[in-house]
């Protein structure tokens, strides 16, 4: 359920928009000052300029104004952000200045920055995230190889309606000669996904297995194909120490486990080295399950979705359906008896695009009283892999010490530099740190 709102968003009656507010709450936002944009689709100027004018328009909108508070407020943060991406990605090629990717780079950055800064539920940050992934798509739909496909799989994460209101701000928020053009093109937007029947939800299909094979191989939606799976594969995903082995042990049942971590202790291969033969070790067993129909889970990281897709692909050759288990939930920093389960259908709201760690949150946390000791899981990340070491720390009294210095001190006497610090968030009766502190 959505529940979070943004506390500067603007308000009836009168609207007033505060802007230091949304400058003080999005500290990136400043900078993109420095950012310039192609005068030819951009005559305003640079970055900031440009979205202090798409948040103008939205405000003066009468769709926008129309919607309830929650939408409003979600539409509005996702203006303010749809272009933070430009100011990674902004070049200068062949005397023209350009952004690509801008829209997918924004995502990750504003998943990261919803997640680390604010209190924010799940589904209203990734509403946030697809509006500003696809913002885009609105004026550039016509241009994509089949149109039709490209607003069914929007719809999927995205209201498409609500997708049309900001990328109509975007355009007004804006000093070009086409944006007349632009907003009949927005215009046409709507009416294809009126007619795909996606406007304001996501188009629907007959059945999992039916969206599964419509975007993974026959893109004809006409076409529903017969579910001919035989067996259903558990893929886990998350950084060491995320919570998957314990995931596992309470919610697999008697399922078979094809563990990379116990592959690379029964073959001597430490995780700093090659992987490869863990790797194919690893498929071999994943296709001696799949050939008798059985199913299994497998449990390894999987952070990157290249390596999801590579699996999914493995596993679905061989008619198996896949249910994907991410597990990025919380450790606790308390006694193992007073410890919770998980959730049950294992999914924790954090972000899945490439964690390899995350700024230090220097919201004032304190350990819950009672707690006797803890151990830290210091994930260890040098490109694309990750090991893992643990560092046991006995408390002190720290009731009334601000535990993320702390463990900062604590990480830096062991000898280890710290150059990513784990996120630390307080819930009633306990501290939970999210275990992707990154150190070299």
């Amino acid at each position: 359920m959505s529940t979070w709102q943004f506390p500067s968003c603007p308000q009836p009656p009168d609207w007033t928009m505060d802007w230091p507010a949304i400058e003080s709450a999005f500290t990136m936002l400043p900078a993109l000052s420095n950012t310039p944009q192609d005068p030819v689709w951009h005559a305003e100027g640079d970055v900031l300029t440009h979205t202090r004018m798409v948040a103008d328009a939205m405000i003066a909108d009468a769709n926008w104004r129309a919607l309830n508070a929650q939408d409003r407020s979600t539409l509005f943060v996702a203006g303010v952000l749809h272009d933070i991406g430009k100011g990674i990605t902004t070049r200068l090629e062949e005397g023209r200045i350009s952004s690509p990717r801008h829209s997918l780079v924004g995502q990750r950055l504003t998943r990261r920055y919803l997640w680390e800064n604010f209190e924010i539920d799940f589904q209203t940050r990734e509403a946030i995230c697809s509006l500003v992934r696809y913002h885009g798509l609105p004026i550039m739909f016509l241009e994509k190889p089949t149109p039709e496909r490209a607003v069914i799989e929007a719809s999927q994460t995205v209201r498409c309606d609500h997708l049309a209101t900001l990328a109509g701000a975007d355009v007004l928020g804006r000093l070009c000669p086409d944006a007349n053009d632009f907003l009949d093109r927005i215009g046409l937007f709507q009416e294809l996904c009126r007619e795909q029947r996606c406007l304001t939800k996501p188009k629907a299909f007959e059945s999992d297995h039916h969206r599964f094979v419509y975007f993974n191989g026959n893109g004809d939606y006409n076409y529903v194909p017969y579910d001919d799976t035989k067996c259903e594969v558990t893929l886990m995903s998350g950084l060491p120490a995320a919570g998957k082995d314990y995931w596992v042990s309470h919610h697999a049942g008697d399922m078979p486990v094809i563990s990379l971590d116990d592959l690379r202790n029964e073959m001597g291969i430490d995780p700093g080295e090659a992987q490869g033969s863990v790797a194919n070790a690893a498929k071999e067993k994943a296709r001696e399950h799949l050939r008798k129909g059985q199913g299994f889970v497998w449990n390894a990281t999987n952070v990157s979705r290249e390596l999801r897709q590579q699996l999914i692909a493995l596993f679905a050759n061989y008619k198996a359906r896949v249910r994907i288990v991410c597990g990025m939930w919380a450790r606790h920093l308390e006694s193992p008896q007073s410890r919770p389960q998980p959730p049950g259908a294992g999914r924790r709201d954090r972000p899945d695009d490439r964690q390899t760690g995350g700024a230090l949150n220097r919201r004032s946390t304190h350990l819950a009283a009672g707690s006797a000791s803890i151990t830290l899981r210091i994930v260890i990340i040098r490109e694309t892999r990750a090991t893992m070491r643990e560092l046991d720390i006995p408390l002190a009294p720290l009731r009334d010490r601000n535990i993320e210095q702390w463990i900062e001190g604590a990480i830096a006497s062991s000898g280890l530099r710290v150059s990513l610090f784990a996120t630390l968030r307080k819930y009633p009766g306990s501290v939970h740190w999210h275990p992707w502190i990154g150190c070299y």
